[in-house]
């Protein structure tokens, strides 16, 4: 069926004529929805697994590994760590609950895996490519074995010229399962939502209570935050029987709980979310070539543009570093901002004694409420920012209403519909393989198939996939979680022309938040015109102010 709806939401169509080539989906990790987890191979010997090595050893044709990774060409995203979430007896809907029986919405249970995937940037420094994929193929997601080392004898690594098509398929569709547990649970959920909360808290109950003069400048970052988390955390992760998230995800609530609960305790404030910090982390200096990585490329200018607003906000409040040093009120925040029986945020500064501190922390906290999110949410569902903002303002309170006075009898309603409609649906979504977030089969069970089956090409979509119920309910979720914000980092002069600081400033800064958004869109036409992606998710007509939705 023809799209109805196509000038309304325009569908992805690069992604929907490339999502199945290697090249596609290794640009995903450069300009895609996580580009927050690909990291540079620098030192091969040690980053990469004995299988991998031996691999490469072994099919010395394949790539000099060696040589790509002293070239600065070699990278790789490695998800082993999932290995410690093995087992949890909340995971998708026990069958305990259910009298032994397969759960209501399943026809089959779910899986995840723990891939390592190596990519190379190719002679021009603008695409990637996949090398090779390293998988355990023991039938994991589901399993109560606790040998983590007999699994990791399971190992065996893919590339497009070892094995059939069907299993690289397979292969790829394994990683960007794994990735989609990361992106949904860590990037998403865990550092954005969940990272603001105690952020969101201290200043509340330090800053607002005294009615500071910062809180003309965090006014705007911290808005609606708490409640869109409170509707998450009774909705999608909340645990118990039916939870939505066990619903969806192959990890299950339990589990991607813990998952987050791991990783905040792993790294400090900075290096989590101070974007240079955080890029340098993962190998990306400011001196690394990379001119594909655009979440980098646009991020680096919007957190810039924000650190020279935030320097001329705190000039205007404080001369010397003597006056930061003296305020209580900032002494209070940060105390109850990194004290343990408090927010406990790794890393958080203790105390503000100089500007510097106090302008790297309110830089990054602006980062993370405003373009951090942005990059990592709203790219699930591909909307362009061509909406008039009257309809963007109704559709997202009417939607939002929808979700969450009337989700279950939506959902109800959903079921029902037939293929076709669910077809219509499709069109303007992100394509649904491209990143299933549960898998129904392992590789294990990809390869136990006759040699006619291995070559059938929808194998991998009706056996493999979230079957079309689920997609469905990820359609409606997804359209839902990325509506557009009412308030963008660059409509926010009605609030500065009323605040006591920061009007000069902030006009200063939307003149150069205007310039970043000519120079991308000066990109994306030059690419959309070649037919290549674009990437819009860090325009600043498009970046919340806030954690929102």
């Amino acid at each position: 069926i023809k799209n109805p709806f196509h000038n309304l939401v325009p569908p992805n169509t690069h992604l929907l004529a490339h999502w199945d080539e290697d090249k596609e989906m290794a640009r995903q990790y450069f300009a895609g929805t996580n580009p927050v987890t690909i990291r540079v191979c620098d030192k091969p010997r040690e980053q990469l697994s004995k299988e991998m090595l031996h691999f490469f050893a072994a099919n010395q044709n394949t790539a000099d590994i060696a040589k790509l990774a002293a070239e600065k060409r070699l990278f790789y995203a490695n998800y082993e760590h999932l290995f410690k979430y093995k087992t949890n007896p909340h995971h998708a809907f026990p069958k305990e609950l259910f009298g032994g029986k397969k759960p209501p919405f399943f026809d089959q249970l779910e899986y995840y895996f723990q891939p390592c995937a190596i990519l190379l940037v190719l002679d021009d420094h603008q695409e990637l490519d996949i090398l090779a994929i390293s998988i355990d193929d023991h039938d994991h997601g589901n399993d109560d074995s606790d040998d983590e080392k007999a699994m990791l004898h399971h190992r065996r690594v893919y590339s497009k010229d070892t094995c059939t098509c069907s299993e690289w398929r397979m292969a790829r569709g394994v990683v960007s399962n794994a990735d989609s547990q990361i992106h949904q649970w860590i990037s998403h959920l865990g550092n954005c939502h969940m990272g603001m909360e105690p952020i969101i808290i201290g200043i509340h109950n330090t800053l607002k209570a005294t009615n500071h003069p910062l809180m003309d400048y965090f006014t705007p970052a911290i808005k609606d935050t708490l409640a869109i988390n409170w509707l998450a955390l009774n909705s999608l992760s909340r645990y118990g029987p039916m939870a939505g998230g066990d619903l969806i995800s192959s990890m299950g609530v339990g589990q991607f709980m813990q998952l987050i609960r791991d990783d905040w305790q792993q790294k400090p404030f900075f290096e989590r979310y101070s974007l240079p910090d955080e890029l340098a982390s993962r190998g990306f200096d400011e001196d690394f070539d990379a001119p594909g990585y655009l979440y980098r490329t646009d991020g680096l200018k919007l957190y810039n543009a924000i650190g020279d607003f935030v320097t001329e906000f705190v000039n205007e409040i404080y001369e010397t570093d003597a006056q930061v040093a003296n305020d209580a009120g900032l002494q209070d925040w940060a105390m109850e901002t990194s004290a343990p029986d408090r927010g406990a945020i790794p890393g958080f500064p203790t105390k503000f004694e100089d500007k510097a501190t106090l302008i790297k922390t309110m830089q990054t906290i602006w980062w993370i409420a405003s373009g951090l999110h942005s990059a990592i949410n709203t790219s699930q569902f591909d909307v362009r920012n061509t909406h008039h903002s009257c309809f963007r303002f109704l559709t997202r309170r009417i939607l939002f209403s929808i979700f969450v006075v009337w989700l279950p009898f939506l959902l109800a309603l959903l079921l029902l519909l037939t293929n076709r409609v669910f077809c219509c649906c499709f069109q303007y979504l992100s394509f649904g393989p491209n990143r299933p977030l549960h898998l129904r089969k392992t590789m294990k069970m990809s390869q136990g198939r006759s040699a006619n089956e291995n070559d059938d090409d929808d194998w991998y979509f009706r056996e493999a996939c979230p079957n079309q119920t689920m997609n469905k309910i990820n359609i409606i979720s997804s359209r839902v979680l990325t509506l557009p914000s009412e308030v963008t980092i660059d409509k926010l002069s009605d609030h500065y022309n009323k605040a006591r600081y920061g009007k000069d400033a902030y006009a200063r800064f939307l003149t150069k938040l205007h310039a970043i958004g000519d120079e991308i869109d000066l990109r994306n036409d030059a690419n959309r015109k070649a037919g290549r992606a674009v990437y819009p998710y860090l325009h600043p007509t498009t970046v919340p102010a806030s954690v929102d939705i």
